[in-house]
């Protein structure tokens, strides 16, 4: 059952605003989840085993690319509701590109032992396995789209959590059972089924079986830019299992791969902003004051976990590290501190390219892509080859800069009514002092769990407290929303 009647954009921004509070809430608890469960994989398991899963995680999401056509965005982009013949041939289209994926690996699998080989014996029998998980993946895609398209966050964020506590119990119970070489399969196929059951839970569909052109040709020909930047968006991130994992081997790519886990933790939650925002800013796009308004309360509250997150670990990135990881994770240090570095700029185009995508033009960020992409893979091999480790950690963080103050100038020429650097204000200062924090109190007595909780939850409250304090106007935006009314001034 499709929507019945579309959101005025009073109820839109009502949804959307409870969209961001709880799938918040579900980023927290997610990420209590993921720490939790990272914790224990990263103590029972050494760094090449994380490296094996990256660059199986990386072949797995190469193939996946070639299996979906980018659909998704374009139905939830539409203004109108897709009618039953749509959802038919979207989800026909998509099962068939899954069933022909799993072939493709199936048949393909031995070769990731002859481009990697240092993975262990029978890597190939593994990476056939998770590809099972194509085929839950892509029969869920319209429940997800219809609770999506409709603003129901409350159920997607069950079914993310769900999703994400089978992923980890399922890690962990295999980690600590011995099962090492099993461990991501079986917890990869069993998020996947979880997922499938609760998205038709919470959204039932009846599958049926369609594929009208006529319908599928729009879909796709929106589908397809919207594709194209998350398939650039792979192979810029591919560098790391594909080039650091043929040169430096498993275990650097393992503290590359956790350095870049923890230190982007928050952009869980400009991906909450981002996610959120799509559906909102595409019910906006005519109406561009209104538009910028959103875009920069969505900035606002991305910096605020970003900025947050980033002075922490820079001030006390090695205290974190030995408290709750364990001293065997401080060589992959420089990487964790870089990687959040640079988040101070790196978070604005995952919501600035929902502003673009939401109007319409989401060949902006993609042609932007292309060039940064090739920045990376240009620099990266170079630094890597005079530093090592730290310098693939250094250069890759070359490409991050330079592509966010590229989508920074070009949103100020195409998207004139949004205040880019205000909204970051609040947060900025929120920062300076947690790193003050960070530096004098955490570095030197954070040293077991319990002081370091306490720290961090000092640290959360002067952040919230300076924020409230320095743009008491976001808490009336936050309500305003709340009601219904506009993004105001």
């Amino acid at each position: 059952m499709t929507e019945g009647v579309e959101l005025n954009a009073a109820a839109a921004r009502r949804r959307a605003a409870f969209g961001i509070a709880i799938l918040t809430l579900r980023t927290a608890v997610t990420q209590v989840i993921v720490l939790a469960g990272t914790v224990v994989l990263v103590r029972v398991l050494s760094p090449a085993d994380l490296g094996v899963f990256a660059v199986l995680q990386f072949a797995l999401t190469f193939f996946q690319f070639f299996g979906d056509a980018g659909i998704g965005g374009a139905l939830i982009q539409g203004q109108a509701s897709p009618s039953e013949r749509s959802l038919a041939s979207a989800f026909t289209l998509q099962m068939l590109l899954a069933v022909l994926l799993v072939a493709v690996v199936w048949v393909v699998a031995p070769g990731v032992e002859l481009v990697w080989s240092g993975l262990p014996r029978g890597s190939s029998d593994l990476l056939r396995a998770m590809s099972l998980a194509f085929l839950f993946t892509a029969a869920r895609t319209i429940p997800a789209i219809l609770l999506e398209r409709s603003l129901r966050f409350g159920a997607i964020a069950i079914a993310e959590v769900l999703q994400s506590a089978t992923f980890y119990a399922t890690a962990c119970a295999c980690a600590i059972a011995g099962l090492r070489d099993w461990t991501w399969p079986a917890a990869v196929l069993a998020q996947a089924v979880v997922g499938f059951v609760v998205f038709f839970a919470a959204q039932p569909w009846r599958p049926r079986l369609a594929l009208d052109w006529s319908l599928l040709g729009p879909l796709v020909r929106f589908g397809m830019p919207f594709q194209l930047k998350n398939l650039i968006g792979f192979a810029n991130g591919a560098v790391t299992p594909l080039y650091a994992g043929a040169v430096l081997g498993p275990a650097p790519v393992g503290l590359i791969s956790w350095g870049q886990q923890v230190a982007y933790l928050p952009l869980k939650l400009v991906e909450v902003v981002a996610r959120v925002s799509f559906p909102l800013f595409s019910r906006m796009q005519y109406d561009r004051k209104a538009l910028a308004g959103v875009v920069e309360r969505s900035l606002q509250l991305a910096a605020f976990g970003v900025f947050f997150t980033t002075a922490l670990l820079l001030t006390a990135g090695s205290t974190i590290t030995v408290v709750v990881f364990s001293e065997k994770w401080l060589p992959g240090l420089v990487a964790l501190q870089a990687f959040s570095a640079v988040l101070i700029i790196g978070f604005v185009s995952p919501v600035i390219g929902a502003a673009f995508d939401a109007v319409g033009r989401p060949g902006i960020v993609a042609r932007l892509a292309v060039w940064w992409t090739a920045l990376n893979w240009v620099v990266v091999p170079v630094t890597t080859w005079k530093w090592g480790l730290n310098g693939f950690v250094l250069g890759y963080c070359v490409h991050v800069i330079v592509g966010n103050v590229a989508i920074l100038f070009v949103a100020r020429r195409e998207l004139p009514e949004i205040r880019l650097f205000r909204p970051m204000a609040a947060p900025a200062l929120g920062a300076v002092l947690v790193a003050a924090v960070g530096w004098l109190v955490l570095r030197p007595w954070a040293t077991t769990p319990l002081r370091l909780g306490i720290g961090v939850a000092l640290a959360g409250a002067l952040h919230l407290g300076t924020f409230a304090l320095v743009d008491p106007q976001a808490i009336r935006m936050a309500r305003r929303l709340l009601a219904g009314g506009g993004p105001g001034p």
